[in-house]
């Protein structure tokens, strides 16, 4: 049973938590928030699937998309915001240093696979060492709200993912 004081934190595609709620009515609500990243509002996409027009997570399932960001608890971390903060991979690897090799190694390994998806899908270049860890910000809110400015928008979803501002909502 989910209790009304879990933050529940969710990266990709929206499709296993929209089956929850439809499966579950009301389910998803029962939490003190839903933190999702994802759709991408004023920005450019990043989903080949839509020819860039949607952000990945929500470009590979806008029903479900739709679906969540229509429950009174979603706290949504676009791709607005989480393409212009960027994360330098030289620092990254430089602080797994600290660590015991086998987890540096793992760090190192996350990094560079995370790289080299960037590169394949334009989102950086070989020349370019600052990434766009998209995901890591519903953690970091998990942990640290106080860090960013919430405000209120409606917003509906696209069958393609692509948001669109929704007042109504």
């Amino acid at each position: 049973e989910l209790s009304s004081g879990i933050n529940a934190e969710y990266g990709g595609p929206l499709t296993n938590l929209a089956r929850v709620e439809e499966r579950c009515p009301g389910i998803l609500e029962r939490a003190r928030s839903l933190i999702v990243m994802g759709g991408a509002i004023h920005e450019e996409g990043n989903c080949p699937k839509t020819n860039m027009e949607s952000e990945y997570n929500f470009g590979m399932d806008g029903a479900s998309a739709h679906a969540i960001l229509g429950l009174p608890n979603v706290i949504l971390f676009p791709l607005d915001l989480t393409a212009k903060i960027r994360f330098n991979m030289d620092e990254i690897m430089d602080s797994s240093a600290k660590l015991t090799e086998e987890k540096s190694n793992f760090i190192k390994n996350i990094v560079n696979g995370m790289f080299e998806s960037m590169v394949e899908y334009g989102e950086t270049t070989r020349d370019d060492r600052n990434l766009n860890i998209h995901d890591v910000h519903c953690f970091n809110y998990f942990l640290e709200p106080n860090l960013y400015q919430i405000q209120a928008m409606g917003l509906r979803v696209s069958d393609r993912g692509v948001c669109a501002a929704d007042p109504s909502r």
